[in-house]
C-alpha cells in the first residue's frame, strides 16, 4: 500500500531520503548496463503460483508478465499480478528480524532459533504455534509436514479470511479432502453461476477468462455451441449421493 501511495503521487506522503545510482565496480560477467533481462518465476495470489516472466533492468524487476510458455495462463495476466510488483518496493517490507517491535541483528535470531528447537524437541513441540496464509507449493507442504513430524504437537493454522473457506469446508464433506476445482470453461456448453462471478478476482481468474473466450470465439466462428445462462431464481437443489439435484430431473455437479 505504501508503495502504491507513493507511486500514486498523492500529497501529504512523506519525501524519502535521496538514494545515490552507482554503477557496478566489477560488471558480472555477460552483464550489460542497462539491457533488459527477463526470468521466468511465480507470483502467489491467494496461495496459488501465477506463472510470469519478470522484466528487469541493470537487475532491477521493473514489470511483470505471464509467461506465454505456461499453459495456465497462456502469456496473460490480471491487475493483480501486475500489481505484485509493488511489494518489492514497499518502504515498509521487511529487512531484518525483530523482536518486541525492534530490529535485531540475524545472528541473534539464529542463537535463539537455535536455543529454541532444543526445548521444543525436549517438549515434541507443545507451544509452538505456526501461522501461514494459504499455500499450495510442494516444497513449502513438506517442510511443514516434516516439521510436524519432528514436533508432533505443534499446531499449524492457515489464514484466509478472504477466501474460499465455504468451498474447502463443502469439499471435505462431499469429497471426505481439499480438492480444488478445475473448470474446463473451453469444453462447456452451458455455464450456469449461483452468485458465483468465476471470470472475478481469483487465482484462477486467467484461466477462467482465457478458457470462457475460447468457447465463444469457437462459437462465433460457427464451430462449437455455446450459451450462458442466467438465472432470475435461484432453483432448490438438494444432494443426492455427491451430486446436486434440480427440480425436474436434471442433475449437476
Amino acid at each position: 500500500m505504501a508503495a502504491s501511495l507513493a507511486l500514486a503521487g498523492l500529497s501529504g506522503c512523506g519525501a524519502q531520503a535521496d538514494e545515490k545510482a552507482l554503477p557496478y565496480v566489477r560488471e558480472p560477467e555477460g552483464f550489460a548496463d542497462g539491457a533488459v533481462r527477463w526470468y521466468a518465476t511465480a507470483a502467489l495470489f491467494e496461495g496459488y503460483a501465477q506463472p510470469v516472466l519478470g522484466k528487469t533492468v541493470s537487475g532491477r524487476p521493473i514489470k511483470l508478465e505471464g509467461n506465454p510458455d505456461h499453459p495456465v495462463c497462456g502469456g496473460a495476466t490480471d491487475a493483480f499480478t501486475q500489481a505484485a510488483l509493488l511489494g518489492l518496493y514497499d518502504p515498509a517490507r521487511s529487512q531484518a528480524p525483530r523482536r518486541e517491535g525492534r530490529p535485531v541483528a540475524w545472528s541473534l535470531f539464529e542463537r535463539f532459533a537455535d536455543d529454541l528447537a532444543v526445548r521444543l524437541d525436549q517438549e515434541k513441540g507443545r507451544g509452538l504455534r505456526l501461522l501461514t496464509g494459504p499455500l499450495s507449493s510442494p516444497t513449502m507442504l513438506a517442510q511443514i509436514a516434516a516439521m510436524m513430524r519432528r514436533w508432533p504437537q505443534a499446531r499449524w493454522h492457515v489464514s484466509d479470511p478472504a477466501g474460499p473457506a465455504e468451498w474447502r469446508r463443502a469439499s471435505r464433506q462431499l469429497f471426505g479432502r481439499v480438492l480444488d476445482r478445475q473448470p474446463a470453461f473451453d469444453a462447456a456448453e452451458v455455464v450456469v453461476s449461483f452468485d458465483g462471478d468465476f471470470l472475478g478476482p481469483g487465482p484462477r481468474q486467467t484461466p477462467n477468462a482465457r478458457k470462457f473466450a475460447e468457447a465463444r470465439r469457437r462459437r462465433q466462428a460457427g464451430k462449437g455451441f455455446w450459451r450462458p445462462s442466467r438465472c432470475r431464481r435461484r432453483p432448490a437443489l438438494r444432494p443426492t449421493g455427491g451430486w446436486w439435484q434440480a427440480p425436474g430431473g436434471s442433475a449437476v455437479c
